[in-house]
């Protein structure tokens, strides 16, 4: 089973320091202002939030979007390996 992950470590690219964080399941984090310098974290281009550039996990949504790519994935799989079964 895969499991959707809440919890995130952030870390600021411009003083490195890291902060335990809570993602929404619904939203993009697109600003994050660093807890310890102040600076404003936006995404590296081609993410879609800062938690995908900036932390140890990537966000909920793209956590499902990659579990339901996966499960497509693997019945394409499974379907290819029932054709080939049928076919003998």
């Amino acid at each position: 089973m895969n499991d959707i992950k809440y919890e995130a470590t952030i870390a600021c690219p411009k003083c490195v320091h890291s902060n335990k964080e809570t993602m929404s399941d619904d939203k993009f984090l697109v600003f994050y202002e660093c807890k310890n310098c102040g600076y404003v974290i936006t995404p590296k281009e081609n993410d879609l939030c800062v938690f995908c550039s900036y932390s140890d996990q990537l966000c909920p949504v793209m956590q499902q979007a990659n579990i339901s790519q996966q499960k497509r994935s693997e019945q394409k799989d499974n379907i290819s390996i029932n054709c080939q079964i049928n076919k003998i």
